[in-house]
């Protein structure tokens, strides 16, 4: 998301003045590839780039394109297969056994195409899932269908394409796609043959909330910037709750006691880690976390700690039943010796995208399949 952000403000820092830019998106993978569907790389007239769509491999490759679709303002459907064992030494040199599918757009400043990029870029702001469907392929009786979009934001729907029956379909797909969080390829038959369509779900910043203001919690905060997320630190001592403390985190929240303050919104997306080291505090905010609706929890300290603070809990009356303890994780954090403060934000950062991805955060080696899940679901209409 971080670096989503910044391609859609740089285009709409170029759209202001009127410079030319192109914009590579990966519409499709198979196999072993470095990045999936939705990677993206724009390409400033004066050379500048900003994202990857793969380890290095096709940068150079796309770069060139790029350029030579800013001067025609033709766009550009490249397939890049890597299967073949020739490719290591005739071919692109990536050796990886995958397919990656990458179109490249390059709209004239004020089209309907640039316009819709800006309204993407305005999307990215709120903070609110929305999904992107572009026409990447298309019959040669249609061409002048590619790169048109729609952008549905679940409410109301923002688009360049003209063709009314060709809108009902990509909106229809687009609610399924915003109901199941999970991004798919349409084929919509044409006479002459298929529109190919990526029709991507973006969800927002994961929102992380941090419960603590010592000097561990710091390294966490940075981590969370770095990979684009949201965060938020809630202290307790209201002398050291200020943004001045904390100045990369996107806001600052003071809750000594009580209910939590209404500026404070946990929900199913939130990740909350608890670095208190003040036992009271701790059960104070375990009590209100168990019951809530956020994704993960993580408990800092020992396990001896937080069982003790759970049984007390119990003991009060409060009931903890299995679909409570399934999102604690105590202690917490993967196993890989962390002892710093440093190496323990790394080691609960890595667990918590271990969860969110469905992951047991185990060594790759002993991964049996492939590394990525690139499969997503391709449909005909």
């Amino acid at each position: 998301m971080k670096t989503l952000r910044k391609i859609f403000d740089k285009i709409t820092e170029l759209e202001s003045s009127g410079r030319s830019y192109a914009l590579a998106t990966v519409v499709r993978v198979s196999g072993s590839t470095y990045r999936g569907h939705g990677a993206r790389m724009l390409i400033c007239d004066d050379g500048e780039m900003i994202g990857t769509i793969s380890g290095g491999c096709l940068e150079g490759d796309v770069y060139t394109r790029a350029q030579e679709a800013m001067k025609t303002g033709q766009p550009q459907f490249i397939s890049y297969d890597t299967t073949s064992e020739d490719d290591i030494y005739w071919g692109t040199g990536m050796g990886c056994g995958g397919v990656t599918e990458v179109f490249i757009s390059a709209p004239k400043s004020g089209s309907a195409e640039s316009d819709t990029f800006l309204k993407i870029g305005q999307h990215l702001q709120y903070a609110k899932p929305i999904v992107v469907g572009t026409i990447f392929s298309a019959p040669s009786l249609h061409q002048s269908y590619l790169g048109t979009s729609i952008v549905f934001s679940g409410q109301n729907e923002e688009n360049s394409l003209p063709p009314k029956g060709i809108h009902l379909a990509l909106l229809n797909e687009a609610m399924t796609v915003m109901k199941e969080k999970k991004s798919r390829t349409l084929n919509h038959a044409l006479p002459g043959g298929d529109l190919q369509v990526l029709l991507e779900y973006i969800a927002p910043p994961l929102p992380l909330v941090i419960f603590g203001g010592d000097h561990d919690v710091f390294p966490m905060i940075t981590a969370g910037r770095r990979l684009g997320w949201d965060v938020t630190v809630v202290e307790r001592r209201e002398a050291l709750a200020t943004v001045e403390r904390f100045p990369e985190a996107h806001r600052v929240v003071f809750w000594q006691d009580g209910e939590m303050p209404e500026t404070l919104r946990i929900n199913e997306s939130t990740i909350s880690v608890i670095m208190t080291h003040h036992y009271l505090t701790d059960k104070m905010i375990l009590r209100r976390l168990l019951k809530s609706d956020c994704r993960y929890l993580g408990f800092l300290g020992p396990k001896k700690r937080a069982n003790q603070v759970l049984n007390e809990l119990r003991d009060e009356g409060m009931k903890i039943g299995e679909a409570e303890l399934s999102r604690l994780y105590h202690p917490v954090g993967l196993d890989i010796g962390a002892e710093t403060a440093e190496e323990v934000a790394l080691a609960i950062v890595a667990e918590i995208l271990a969860v969110i991805n469905g992951r047991n955060g185990g060594l790759l080696r002993e991964r049996k399949g492939h590394i990525h899940d690139r499969k997503i679901d391709e449909v005909t209409r």
